[in-house]
């Protein structure tokens, strides 16, 4: 990283805010690093998925997640294990929601369209 990709802090910053962190965030369209300065104690960092609550109505939702759940195999602690398990089942849930999710007002004139047939 060059001087441009770092914050100066002084020592009175650091005792005053002694939980603070500096992250670089990926690189974009420029040269350099965007930088996050955070002072939230609390930071639990990105969201390993994000789950519609809708989906949870959705014929075999359920079973899906729970045969992925269970076909992961990882090793190591438990803390990894779960991250893991929930950043491949995030990708797991991305064709599943294309299938089953997506596109319902066309799927649904279809099925009327062919049940009067």
């Amino acid at each position: 990283m060059s001087r441009l990709d770092r914050f100066l802090i002084s020592n009175e910053w650091c005792l005053t805010w002694p939980s603070c962190i500096q992250v670089a965030q990926l690189r974009g369209l420029s040269d350099h690093c965007p930088i996050v300065l955070s002072l939230n104690e609390e930071n639990w960092g990105p969201k390993p998925f994000q789950m519609l609550k809708c989906w949870a109505n959705v014929p075999g939702y359920k079973q899906f997640v729970t045969d992925q759940w269970h076909f992961f195999q990882i090793e190591g602690w438990v803390g990894f294990v779960l991250k893991e398990k929930f950043k491949l089942l995030n990708v797991a849930l991305k064709p599943w929601q294309n299938n089953h999710t997506k596109n319902f007002p066309g799927r649904i004139s279809s099925l009327k369209d062919v049940s009067f047939c």
